[in-house]
């Protein structure tokens, strides 16, 4: 039996996002069920990744101003939400605690790229999914051990891994002496796959991110109420990037509509799932009305439950090519919309037949290559 190492955003206390704990649990479930030992390396970067951002504009020349713009967006936002902290910490408990019954870590936790350099054991390293490998999110040391520079032996690959846009001068070097050693890579969009083309002469192939792997039945078989219920009918709003312009037009759109308002945001006119675990926080997915999301995460899985849903831009705060690009392989490009446009909208149900066909097609050959990936050490 091969034992599997999964490097991603996320450690035993590190990382609380809904998507970030459900995409590394897809990804050691399917990993897993094709035979093979699978843990997730405990890594906790040394700064935390808001601080490496902060510390990263000054190497980003004449994009600083735009990426500055951005960290004072994010500022202001954060100023205008007020988060209980009974709320703040049931969140992190039920994390913790679903983390503690669905994910397997390796029993040492590392934080720093000497400190995993010393602990090569496994036949297989996993970089991803998610953010892992965007320079806007990490700095020098963190990218390096994403980018698993620190293995000395074993099979490097990676899955559904995110760059962004762009590389800028200072990570170019990174990119260039690593992912060369990488035995087969994979990224989730395909402007992370035109980022990286010009560093190594292999192919870079477009996979769905791990969630997507999992089938609507796998994610329901999980399941059960949360602690507290909204009323029916609601329509569920995840949004953590675009929220007075969002909250705004939904306000005016469940009226008309008649449904109860459900954000993750607290707010006085709605319900707030904010201090839900991961898995309640599917719940509310799979018995919406209608979901309204900024999030790639949240639209992912508007679709594989398929609920109504609208994806909304979630820019200038975070890149919208992720969810265009997802919502363009299943013909649903039309479901991606400007928040001040919402109130225009149909609501009204996708072409679901269409959409699931090619779902399907796109996750059989995404799990083909992860197929191809693990089985490169029996060679």
């Amino acid at each position: 039996m091969r034992k599997i190492g999964i490097l991603t955003m996320l450690g035993k206390g590190f990382n609380y996002n809904f998507g970030a704990n459900l995409q590394a649990y897809a990804l050691q479930h399917v990993v897993s069920s094709l035979g093979d030992y699978c843990e997730i390396i405990d890594y906790v970067p040394p700064h935390g990744l808001f601080k490496a951002f902060q510390r990263n504009l000054q190497y980003k020349g004449i994009r600083y101003a735009v990426s500055r713009v951005i960290s004072i967006r994010l500022e202001e936002f954060n100023k205008k939400i007020i988060i209980k902290k009974k709320d703040a910490d049931a969140m992190i408990q039920g994390s913790n605690n679903f983390r503690g019954q669905h994910l397997n870590f390796s029993s040492k936790t590392f934080q720093g790229f000497n400190d995993l350099s010393d602990h090569s054991k496994y036949d297989v390293y996993i970089a991803g999914s998610d953010l892992i490998w965007a320079p806007w999110f990490n700095d020098w040391e963190t990218l390096r051990v994403y980018l698993l520079g620190f293995v000395k032996e074993g099979r490097r690959v990676s899955y559904g891994a995110v760059v962004g846009k762009w590389i800028p001068r200072w990570a170019r070097p990174i990119f260039r002496e690593y992912l060369e050693k990488f035995y087969l890579v994979s990224v989730r969009d395909e402007m992370s796959a035109k980022a990286l083309r010009e560093f190594t002469q292999d192919d870079i192939e477009v996979v769905l991110d791990p969630v997507a792997l999992l089938r609507k039945k796998e994610w329901f078989n999980l399941l059960g109420p949360p602690r507290k219920e909204p009323k029916k009918p609601y329509v569920l709003v995840y949004d953590i990037c675009r929220f007075k312009d969002i909250q705004r037009e939904m306000k005016h759109v469940a009226r008309k509509k008649g449904w109860n308002l459900v954000t993750y945001i607290p707010s006085k006119d709605s319900f707030s799932f904010y201090s839900f675990d991961p898995l309640e926080f599917l719940w509310l997915y799979q018995n919406a009305d209608f979901a309204v999301s900024s999030s790639f995460h949240g639209t992912v899985f508007s679709v594989l439950f398929n609920r109504p849903f609208y994806a909304v831009d979630p820019s200038p705060i975070a890149s919208e090519f992720r969810i265009r690009d997802f919502l363009e392989k299943l013909n649903l490009r039309d479901r991606f919309v400007e928040p001040k446009k919402l109130r225009l909208m149909k609501f009204d149900e996708p072409d679901w037949s269409l959409a699931n066909s090619c779902l399907e097609n796109e996750r059989q050959r995404s799990l083909n290559f992860l197929k191809r990936a693990l089985r490169g050490v029996e060679e």
